[in-house]
């Protein structure tokens, strides 16, 4: 049996789960409309012109629109996403060279630097969150092939290698298990980092409050996105939001400023337009 006009957008409601889930892929991304309903509505146009002249009229109308019309999203409330302005009115203009984000914000235009800004959001996050809390455990434990100083450090302080989000164990010879890390760090940077923390277990000339910010700060710079890496702007935009509109987001934690910012009257200096 043909499916009717009116039964169309019931049977193909976007917020309810497909009947056959087999053969679908799974929603991560604002799909426009016309991509979606337009290949139906041409399936079945032939067929209810026959039947019905006047809902064949209406269903080619309502493919223009959806063709002419900006993408609606809930992020931007019908405006287009060129020029979405979000949560503090902050609208993000683009991205330049896969490092930078530019943003306008308070009759401001603001340039952030996505290391830099990410950097510092990880090191309040570790500062102002217990890094044992946020350790996550590995589904099958690892080992690190560390020096025999490092392994002595590490197995001799486990209360402070626990403060970084670390648990370790013995692994015999010159080896670690490792079965849980720091949220923010990956795999491939366990190594790396587990030698850091044994190089500042040794270090008795330094409190062990600095030790542990001195950590949070390589675990900060390790995870964060790195400069030139090509990202969705979903991906950043909390990034921006939070690194105009919070406090303590100036500059990374090695002191490079996050963003910079001007206004008009730079710009027309800039330009000459004005001395």
């Amino acid at each position: 049996t043909e499916l009717e006009y009116s039964n169309l957008f019931r049977q193909m409601d976007p917020l309810q789960d497909p009947p056959d889930k087999s053969n679908c892929v799974p929603y991560t991304e604002y799909i426009p409309p016309e991509k979606w309903l337009t290949p139906l509505f041409k399936m079945h146009n032939n067929s209810m012109r026959q039947e019905n002249t006047v809902d064949a009229d209406r269903l080619d109308s309502l493919i223009s629109e959806l063709k002419t019309s900006p993408e609606a999203t809930p992020e931007n409330n019908g405006e287009n996403k060129d020029t979405i302005i979000y949560h503090g009115g902050v609208k993000i203009l683009g991205e330049l060279y896969h490092t930078y984000v530019a943003a306008d914000y308070d009759n401001c235009i603001y340039l952030i630097d996505k290391h830099a800004a990410h950097e510092k959001m990880i090191y309040n996050k570790l500062l102002s969150n217990r890094p044992e809390m946020m350790s996550q455990y590995l589904l099958k434990p690892r080992s690190a092939s560390l020096s025999g100083v490092e392994k002595e450090a590490l197995l001799s302080s486990p209360e402070f290698v626990s403060k970084t989000g670390f648990e370790v164990s013995d692994a015999g010879g010159l080896g670690i298990l490792v079965r849980a890390i720091p949220e923010y760090i990956s795999e491939e940077e366990i190594d790396s980092t587990l030698s850091e923390i044994a190089q500042r277990i040794t270090d008795n000339k330094s409190a062990e409050t600095d030790k542990l910010d001195s950590i949070f700060k390589s675990i900060a710079c390790k995870s964060a996105v790195k400069a030139g890496m090509k990202n969705d702007p979903a991906e950043y935009r909390k990034l921006v939001i939070a690194t105009i509109t919070q406090d303590g987001m100036q500059t990374c934690p090695h002191g490079r400023p996050t963003y910079i910012k001007f206004d008009e009257s730079v710009l027309e200096k800039l330009f000459k337009r004005t001395v």
